[in-house]
């Protein structure tokens, strides 16, 4: 009878022992995880290319493609991993001569958007927010897949941190104003996986709308250029413009499943029967048929979103 109390009480310690250890290993990680960190304008955020970036290949309004180089770490916490889906847009290209582009936006985990530029300090005139290329690239100009830039946060946030492992990167320093980051050539680019969360696809070259003249009635900002993902080559295909707006703003467009943007923008589609759906945490899902017929117009969707039950 002593013996089995003995090994009753033997058990009781031994599952009390494990039970503490649990706690002290688990407890500080669940607590440092989702915690909220002001993410300030202007913070740094390295990027480099996720595919060849040529003038032979790409047009106006094409999309460039980018992922996190580096982890941005605020108060020992991750807020933006490595590998963390970026993009941007083709501003204007001339073969052998130069490209331009900018850096408009990174996702978090979370699946929100940051919006992104390309100078350390915001300039009065938002045409001058781009980045030149003009070495030599096969045959013509750009830049390599790898080749790392620096793009700055463009709006103060509140988001997500997670707890970090190791020594963040330094920190590139700010470009001074009206200069665009300066590119630097990645030795051995080598891209990194991507997160969990639905990120930008990473198609090379696509087109996107410039920005409309002039903004149709709505209770909404006027909307930005979103770059379109086309499946087929691009000389081949007629694309119309697709203004997308909804109430409440910022929810996702998908069009046949791809991520085309945030509402509100005006996209460039290619003709054809398609899916369009306006997503948004907490609303219910907005979809409809998007018919786009030749010599069609600019087309404008509005989406009155509906909460969840």
């Amino acid at each position: 009878m002593n013996d089995t109390c003995k090994v009753l009480e033997a058990t009781v310690k031994v599952k009390h022992w494990i039970g503490m250890v649990l706690i002290s290993v688990l407890v500080p990680s669940c607590l440092a995880f989702g915690q909220q960190v002001r993410l300030p304008e202007g913070t740094p955020v390295r990027v480099r290319l996720k595919a060849d970036l040529g003038s032979e290949q790409v047009v106006e309004g094409a999309r460039v493609d980018f992922e996190v180089a580096r982890p941005v770490i605020i108060q020992e916490m991750t807020v933006i991993p490595e590998g963390a889906a970026a993009w941007g847009a083709v501003q204007s290209v001339k073969r052998g001569k130069f490209i331009k582009f900018d850096i408009e936006g990174v996702r978090l985990p979370d699946l929100t958007n940051v919006k992104l530029r390309c100078l350390g300090v915001r300039g009065k005139n938002p045409g001058q927010d781009e980045i030149k290329v003009d070495s030599s690239f096969k045959g013509g100009v750009g830049a390599a897949r790898g080749t790392e830039y620096t793009a700055y946060i463009d709006e103060a946030r509140e988001v997500a941190g997670s707890g970090s492992s190791g020594n963040p990167a330094p920190a590139a320093a700010p470009a001074s104003s009206g200069q665009a980051a300066t590119p630097v050539p990645a030795p051995a680019p080598a891209v990194a996986p991507n997160p969990s969360s639905v990120a930008p696809s990473a198609t090379p070259t696509t087109p996107a709308a410039p920005a409309a003249a002039s903004t149709p009635a709505a209770p909404v900002t006027s909307p930005a250029v979103s770059p379109a993902q086309p499946a087929t080559p691009i000389a081949n295909v007629e694309r119309i413009k697709v203004e997308c707006f909804s109430d409440p703003t910022a929810a996702d467009i998908l069009i046949d499943g791809e991520f085309y943007g945030n509402t509100p923008s005006i996209l460039k589609v290619p003709v054809g029967k398609h899916t369009l759906e306006i997503q948004l945490a907490g609303f219910k899902t907005h979809s409809l048929p998007l018919i786009l017929q030749p010599g069609t117009g600019i087309r404008t969707i509005r989406a009155s979103l509906e909460p969840k039950d």
